[in-house]
């Protein structure tokens, strides 16, 4: 019987290792932080998710990265959906 397992080779694992939710949300925050933020302190959604779905994360990942990170206390998004801001807990973490 074959396995629907299989091994994966470092490089590969390497580029998917965003699917493990901690590794995806210390992406995200090391991407967030290192984002200019606007003369509010929004940082544009675009930006953060281009830039993660560039480092080898895909939209879901994305997703449940921010989802985890508001969850956590760090990041707080912006009503509108396209911005995403440092909570002082989250900027914290940079400090």
């Amino acid at each position: 019987m074959l396995s629907a397992w299989r091994s994966c080779s470092q490089d590969e694992a390497q580029v998917r290792s965003l699917v493990w939710p901690e590794a995806a949300e210390r992406k995200l925050l090391e991407l967030v932080n290192a984002v200019e933020a606007d003369h509010a302190g929004r940082l544009s959604v675009d930006v953060i998710n281009t830039q993660f779905r560039d480092a080898g994360g895909s939209a879901a990942e994305y997703r449940a990265a921010v989802t985890a990170a508001i969850e956590h206390g760090w990041l707080t998004e912006h009503p509108s959906g396209g911005y995403l801001m440092f909570t002082q807990a989250g900027a914290d973490l940079f400090a």
